[in-house]
């Protein structure tokens, strides 16, 4: 392919061409990304109960007696 025809066509392909912008990115994340979203997520959402409270040694030998 000769550069005159080379330049041709790609002037031509240009003169066609819409780009979407970031229409084609909006969809588009990394798969690190997507893992430390997922992470992210997990840590939000984990509901951590309260537990009950511990006795004292000497409180409980004080109730034993």
């Amino acid at each position: 392919m000769s550069k005159e025809s080379f330049d041709k066509e790609v002037d031509d392909f240009f003169k066609n061409y819409q780009d979407r912008g970031m229409k084609k990115w909006s969809g588009f994340f990394l798969s690190d990304h997507t893992v430390q979203i997922n992470k992210s997520n997990i840590a939000r959402n984990t509901i951590y109960h309260k537990k009950p409270e511990m006795r004292t040694l000497s409180n409980s030998l004080c109730k034993d007696e």
